[in-house]
């Protein structure tokens, strides 16, 4: 089954449709232009038994869904916020 994960901005709106692969991890960019970013973001996820989760990324971390789970799972329907490391608002 696959997942596509939405992410959205002011400026912006992407889906990203996650790979179907077994045990592995991903890189997710959101490009400085299209989302107006100071610089290009990345978001790792891993996929471990067909369960999607948030990595730690450089410069950013991810909210919501259920805080302080580590690693933070995708779940279906929920929202999550990015945030800068400083606390600023990313997307």
């Amino acid at each position: 089954m696959s997942v596509v994960l939405s992410v959205y901005s002011q400026s912006a709106y992407k889906e990203f449709v996650l790979p179907a692969i077994h045990n592995a991890e991903t890189v997710l960019v959101m490009d400085r232009k299209l989302f107006r970013l100071r610089e290009n973001l990345e978001l790792h996820l891993e996929e471990v038994d067909q369960k999607w989760a948030f990595l730690p990324s450089l410069g950013c971390r991810v909210k919501g869904g259920t805080e302080g789970a580590k690693p933070l799972t995708l779940k279906d329907q929920a929202n999550y916020r990015l945030e800068s490391d400083s606390g600023r608002f990313c997307l």
